[in-house]
């Protein structure tokens, strides 16, 4: 989830092309709407999802299955609201 202006998410989207960092950004999640990060995503052409504002439970929920439909085995966590981790370290 990325609340601020992704300066660390633009980050890792540098060292990736520069080959400093062997992965892939397969999606970027965030509760923001309005997050700056959301917009260098799709300038990188990245995937974004955004969850709406909805209660821990139903948040925990639409993340997993957001995780689960783009087939996602890390997460990076940089600014992120509570969550349940239990459940989605499953």
């Amino acid at each position: 989830m990325l609340l601020g202006n992704g300066t660390t998410l633009q980050s890792v989207i540098d060292n990736i092309a520069n080959g400093t960092l062997n992965a892939k950004i397969n999606l970027v999640v965030s509760d923001n709407k309005d997050a700056y990060a959301l917009k260098r995503a799709e300038e990188s052409n990245i995937p974004t999802y955004i969850i709406e504002n909805k209660t821990s439970e139903e948040i925990d929920v639409e993340l997993e299955n957001v995780l689960k439909k783009y087939d996602i085995d890390l997460i990076v966590l940089a600014r992120i609201f509570k969550i349940n981790r239990k459940k989605i370290s499953k």
